[in-house]
């Protein structure tokens, strides 16, 4: 990764990614679900949005085909938003710098996309497909914050509440063209930088 400021990354990498060199129709459809998947994420926490066509801006970084999310993403957005007219977009914006607007800074909102989209990840990895949405047996720790779902094996994967809240209520599709890349010679990593990622294999 270079040092381009970033809240969060996914990038395809192995053979079959040379020198960050895909597709053309590859990368569209990464992009796609690039778009899909952090606007579907961000609509959830901030549904007034969904009468918006905001703006997402993507940096794709040398190497290995890396769509970085950057710093800059939650003024961008609420920008667009703005200048079509939405009015929160402009409150958000004047009290972006304090952190406080509705109780949380919208930066905030864009980590909480991001990480939500690698969570989504892992948690079909765990369950082995993105349409169980109904889990049985599950567990608790950390005051229920964080929540125990078992897969087929019966093993648990510990989830934060506020994410598989946003699972329960996502589409399924969600990570469809995300997943439409991924072969055997290009896995696919997701993750917020400077943290884990969570990586997709064929």
């Amino acid at each position: 990764m270079t040092n381009t400021i970033g809240i969060g990354y996914i990038k395809y990498s192995g053979k079959g990614v040379n020198k960050g060199i895909m597709d053309t129709k590859k990368q569209a459809i990464a992009l796609i679900g690039i778009d899909f998947a952090l606007r579907s994420c961000i609509n959830k926490q901030s549904p007034d949005l969904q009468k918006f066509d905001y703006e997402i801006p993507i940096k794709i970084q040398e190497g290995s085909w890396e769509a970085l999310i950057p710093d800059s993403t939650a003024q961008w957005v609420l920008a667009t938003a703005s200048a079509l007219g939405f009015t929160y977009a402009k409150k958000a914006i004047e009290k972006m710098a304090e952190n406080d607007f509705g109780d949380i800074g919208f930066k905030d909102v864009i980590k909480k996309s991001v990480d939500a989209i690698k969570w989504f990840a892992k948690i079909a990895i765990h369950v082995g497909d993105t349409t169980t949405k109904l889990f049985h047996n599950v567990k608790f720790l950390d005051n229920n914050s964080k929540i125990g779902i078992r897969n087929n094996a019966s093993e648990y994967l510990y989830v934060p509440k506020y994410i598989l809240d946003m699972y329960v209520m996502s589409n399924p599709n969600l990570l469809e063209k995300l997943a439409e890349n991924i072969s055997k010679d290009k896995d696919l990593k997701i993750g917020p930088c400077n943290n884990i990622c969570v990586t997709a294999y064929y």
